[in-house]
Protein backbone atom coordinates (compact mmCIF):
# COMPACT_ATOMS: atom_id res chain seq x y z
CA UNK A 1 0.00 0.00 0.00
CA UNK A 2 1.83 3.06 -1.11
CA UNK A 3 0.93 6.22 0.93
CA UNK A 4 2.52 9.30 -0.51
CA UNK A 5 2.34 11.75 1.98
CA UNK A 6 2.16 15.69 1.81
CA UNK A 7 3.18 17.56 4.79
CA UNK A 8 4.54 21.22 5.97
CA UNK A 9 3.13 24.09 7.99
CA UNK A 10 -0.31 25.27 6.92
CA UNK A 11 -0.44 27.54 4.36
CA UNK A 12 2.52 25.51 2.93
CA UNK A 13 0.53 24.25 -0.05
CA UNK A 14 -0.15 20.78 1.11
CA UNK A 15 -3.44 20.44 -0.25
CA UNK A 16 -3.48 22.08 -3.44
CA UNK A 17 0.00 20.03 -4.25
CA UNK A 18 -1.87 16.79 -3.10
CA UNK A 19 -4.63 16.91 -5.24
CA UNK A 20 -2.57 17.58 -8.35
CA UNK A 21 0.07 15.08 -7.62
CA UNK A 22 -3.26 12.88 -7.01
CA UNK A 23 -4.27 13.29 -10.12
CA UNK A 24 -0.68 13.16 -12.25
CA UNK A 25 -0.01 9.61 -10.63
CA UNK A 26 -3.81 8.40 -11.26
CA UNK A 27 -4.98 7.71 -7.62
CA UNK A 28 -6.76 9.04 -4.54
CA UNK A 29 -6.14 11.87 -2.73
CA UNK A 30 -7.60 12.48 0.81
CA UNK A 31 -7.41 15.45 2.75
CA UNK A 32 -6.76 15.92 5.63
CA UNK A 33 -7.50 12.27 6.85
CA UNK A 34 -10.21 13.34 9.66
CA UNK A 35 -11.80 14.90 7.77
CA UNK A 36 -12.27 12.00 5.35
CA UNK A 37 -13.56 10.21 8.40
CA UNK A 38 -16.35 12.66 8.69
CA UNK A 39 -17.35 13.32 4.79
CA UNK A 40 -20.85 13.75 4.11
CA UNK A 41 -20.67 16.96 1.53
CA UNK A 42 -18.21 19.46 1.15
CA UNK A 43 -19.55 22.18 3.27
CA UNK A 44 -21.18 20.37 5.91
CA UNK A 45 -17.85 18.18 6.06
CA UNK A 46 -15.90 20.96 6.52
CA UNK A 47 -17.83 22.45 9.10
CA UNK A 48 -17.85 19.18 11.23
CA UNK A 49 -14.47 18.45 10.77
CA UNK A 50 -13.33 22.18 11.76
CA UNK A 51 -15.80 21.69 14.83
CA UNK A 52 -14.31 18.61 16.23
CA UNK A 53 -10.34 19.46 15.29
CA UNK A 54 -11.07 22.73 17.44
CA UNK A 55 -12.60 20.55 20.17
CA UNK A 56 -10.11 18.11 20.42
CA UNK A 57 -7.09 20.90 20.23
CA UNK A 58 -9.32 22.14 23.22
CA UNK A 59 -8.18 19.27 25.42
CA UNK A 60 -5.18 20.20 27.94
CA UNK A 61 -3.78 16.55 27.17
CA UNK A 62 -0.77 16.30 24.27
CA UNK A 63 -1.35 12.79 24.57
CA UNK A 64 -5.18 12.48 23.70
CA UNK A 65 -4.85 14.94 20.69
CA UNK A 66 -2.06 13.15 19.43
CA UNK A 67 -3.88 10.12 19.62
CA UNK A 68 -6.93 11.43 18.17
CA UNK A 69 -5.03 12.43 14.79
CA UNK A 70 -3.31 9.26 14.78
CA UNK A 71 -6.39 8.15 14.65
CA UNK A 72 -7.30 9.69 11.47
CA UNK A 73 -4.07 8.12 10.00
CA UNK A 74 -4.61 4.99 10.92
CA UNK A 75 -7.68 4.69 9.24
CA UNK A 76 -6.62 6.02 6.11
CA UNK A 77 -3.82 2.98 6.15
CA UNK A 78 -6.25 0.56 6.68
CA UNK A 79 -8.49 1.80 4.08
CA UNK A 80 -6.73 2.18 1.54
CA UNK A 81 -4.11 -0.57 2.53
CA UNK A 82 -4.65 -2.50 -1.15
CA UNK A 83 -3.84 0.48 -3.01
CA UNK A 84 -2.19 3.73 -4.02
CA UNK A 85 -3.22 6.88 -2.25
CA UNK A 86 -2.34 10.49 -1.85
CA UNK A 87 -2.84 12.24 1.72
CA UNK A 88 -2.14 15.68 2.27
CA UNK A 89 -1.49 15.51 6.46
CA UNK A 90 0.33 12.52 7.97
CA UNK A 91 2.62 11.38 10.57
CA UNK A 92 4.59 14.70 10.63
CA UNK A 93 2.20 17.17 10.65
CA UNK A 94 0.73 15.59 13.92
CA UNK A 95 4.09 15.85 15.19
CA UNK A 96 4.38 19.41 14.07
CA UNK A 97 1.48 20.24 15.81
CA UNK A 98 1.22 18.08 19.27
CA UNK A 99 4.91 17.66 19.83
CA UNK A 100 5.67 16.25 23.77
CA UNK A 101 7.75 13.88 25.26
CA UNK A 102 5.14 10.79 24.43
CA UNK A 103 5.21 11.68 20.93
CA UNK A 104 8.07 8.83 19.65
CA UNK A 105 6.02 6.41 21.93
CA UNK A 106 3.14 7.10 20.30
CA UNK A 107 3.86 7.21 16.93
CA UNK A 108 5.98 3.75 17.17
CA UNK A 109 2.82 2.40 18.55
CA UNK A 110 0.34 3.83 16.06
CA UNK A 111 3.05 2.74 13.02
CA UNK A 112 3.46 -1.08 14.65
CA UNK A 113 -0.43 -1.81 13.83
CA UNK A 114 0.05 0.21 9.67
CA UNK A 115 3.11 1.49 8.06
CA UNK A 116 5.04 4.61 7.95
CA UNK A 117 4.50 6.34 4.16
CA UNK A 118 6.38 5.10 1.00
CA UNK A 119 7.22 8.55 0.75
CA UNK A 120 6.78 12.30 1.83
CA UNK A 121 6.66 15.42 0.38
CA UNK A 122 7.91 18.09 3.06
CA UNK A 123 6.97 21.09 1.91
CA UNK A 124 8.31 24.34 3.27
CA UNK A 125 7.45 28.22 3.21
CA UNK A 126 9.15 31.12 4.70
CA UNK A 127 6.81 32.77 7.35
CA UNK A 128 6.00 36.00 5.41
CA UNK A 129 4.24 33.96 2.52
CA UNK A 130 2.48 31.72 5.32
CA UNK A 131 0.94 35.03 6.21
CA UNK A 132 -0.13 36.51 3.04
CA UNK A 133 -1.64 32.41 2.04
CA UNK A 134 -3.50 32.62 5.36
CA UNK A 135 -4.80 35.97 4.82
CA UNK A 136 -6.01 34.91 1.68
CA UNK A 137 -7.46 31.82 2.97
CA UNK A 138 -9.18 33.06 5.94
CA UNK A 139 -8.75 36.22 7.70
CA UNK A 140 -9.85 34.24 10.80
CA UNK A 141 -7.37 32.07 10.59
CA UNK A 142 -4.50 34.44 10.01
CA UNK A 143 -5.73 36.21 13.26
CA UNK A 144 -5.35 32.74 15.10
CA UNK A 145 -2.01 31.27 13.94
CA UNK A 146 1.25 31.82 15.69
CA UNK A 147 4.22 32.27 13.52
CA UNK A 148 6.87 32.31 16.29
CA UNK A 149 7.56 28.58 15.99
CA UNK A 150 7.16 28.17 12.28
CA UNK A 151 10.99 27.73 12.44
CA UNK A 152 11.22 24.98 15.39
CA UNK A 153 8.39 23.17 13.84
CA UNK A 154 9.54 22.73 10.17
CA UNK A 155 13.10 21.39 11.89
CA UNK A 156 10.80 19.21 13.59
CA UNK A 157 9.59 17.35 10.90
CA UNK A 158 12.84 17.28 8.67
CA UNK A 159 14.69 15.91 11.58
CA UNK A 160 11.99 13.07 12.36
CA UNK A 161 12.13 12.29 8.61
CA UNK A 162 16.07 12.11 8.39
CA UNK A 163 15.95 10.16 12.13
CA UNK A 164 13.04 7.63 10.69
CA UNK A 165 15.14 6.95 7.17
CA UNK A 166 11.72 7.45 5.49
CA UNK A 167 12.16 8.46 1.42
CA UNK A 168 11.57 12.17 1.17
CA UNK A 169 12.02 15.53 -0.57
CA UNK A 170 11.83 19.25 1.35
CA UNK A 171 10.87 21.43 -1.49
CA UNK A 172 10.57 25.26 -0.38
CA UNK A 173 6.98 26.83 -2.39
CA UNK A 174 7.75 30.33 -2.01
CA UNK A 175 6.83 31.80 -5.56
CA UNK A 176 6.93 28.29 -7.32
CA UNK A 177 3.55 27.32 -9.26
CA UNK A 178 2.15 23.74 -7.74
CA UNK A 179 2.13 22.43 -10.62
CA UNK A 180 6.12 22.94 -10.98
CA UNK A 181 6.63 21.52 -8.10
CA UNK A 182 4.42 18.27 -9.01
CA UNK A 183 6.67 18.18 -12.02
CA UNK A 184 9.80 17.87 -9.60
CA UNK A 185 8.41 15.39 -7.58
CA UNK A 186 6.65 12.83 -9.86
CA UNK A 187 9.98 11.39 -11.24
CA UNK A 188 10.56 10.58 -7.50
CA UNK A 189 7.89 8.44 -7.66
CA UNK A 190 8.05 6.07 -10.19
CA UNK A 191 9.41 3.58 -8.89
CA UNK A 192 6.93 3.51 -5.94
CA UNK A 193 3.55 3.55 -8.36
Amino acid sequence: MPIIAVEGLDASGKTTIAALLAKSIGCDLVEKPLRWVLQHSKEKDLDSYYAVVNRVNTLDSAVARQWFHCFGWLLIANRYRDSIVVVDRYVLSNLSYNNHSRFDDICNLALSVTEPPTFTVLLNVSTAERRRRLSLRSPSELKSTSFDKDKARFALMKNYLIKQGWLHAVITTDGRPPQEIVDVITPSLKSIV
